[in-house]
């Protein structure tokens, strides 16, 4: 069927993204991407095969598909336009809503001045936040979980990208974490990858990029969530 035929070529594309992830020039791309979720997510893909849930499974591939190919795409570079990168987001949001089963709902709002060809951020750069914030943040809470990203122009000098989750703040997350030593040092090391990588780009665009997390709280003081402002300085290509 159509959808296996779709399956096997996800398979053959998983391969190659192994192969080239093992050159050690894919290091940052390897340390940045969980390879767990790439796995998880063809798991979570056969899945829907085996049991018969044909447009399911036929929508999920084609993300799937489609996120391995740019993976593979950008893979090599440092660089890409923002819109690659919402893209990109974009499919790797809804391949982790498929493994949670839908449990939590996103959405990405863009500046529309944003949405420019030249304008290119650190590839990959908002995934790791976006993944502590699901796996740290949503997973351990009851009730309805959202995601809310947010992409603002700051008067053409910089681009800030929000990260709000209404999950269980990072104390509780901290506490919960304290079991499950590999979980952790993964993301710290995601996200430390993303820091020198933002220092490259301060460099290159000789503006300051940042990394601020706001707890949140209700008026009672109680956690409702985790906010990430990540602070992009502009950067187009002809100026460096």
């Amino acid at each position: 069927s159509m959808a296996l035929a779709l399956m096997k070529k996800s398979e053959n594309e998983l391969m190659a993204l192994n192969i080239k992830m093992s050159e050690s020039r894919f290091l940052n791309l390897r340390l940045q991407m969980n390879p767990h979720f790439i796995f998880n997510s063809l798991s979570a893909i056969q899945h829907l095969i085996v049991t018969g849930q044909t447009t399911k499974s036929y929508k999920y591939l084609s993300t799937f598909s489609n996120f391995l190919r740019s993976l593979l795409k950008f893979a090599e570079h440092n660089f890409i336009s923002i819109d690659d990168e919402i893209k990109m987001l974009n499919m790797y949001l809804e391949l982790e809503s498929l493994r949670f089963d839908q449990s939590f709902t996103f959405n990405i709002i863009v500046d529309e001045s944003l949405t420019n060809e030249e304008l290119l951020v650190p590839s990959l750069l908002v995934q790791p936040f976006v993944e502590n914030a699901i796996w740290h943040g949503l997973l351990h809470k009851e009730g309805e979980k959202n995601l809310k990203i947010e992409f603002q122009n700051m008067n053409d000098e910089y681009i800030t990208c929000t990260i709000e989750d209404n999950g269980v703040g990072r104390i509780e997350s901290a506490e919960i974490q304290k079991n499950k030593i590999s979980v952790t040092k993964d993301q710290s090391r995601g996200i430390h990858i993303v820091k020198e990588r933002l220092l490259m780009l301060q460099q290159k665009a000789g503006k300051p990029a940042n990394i601020d997390i706001v707890d949140l709280v209700d008026e009672a003081g109680d956690a409702t969530g985790t906010k990430i402002i990540v602070t992009i300085p502009f950067y187009n290509q002809d100026e460096s």
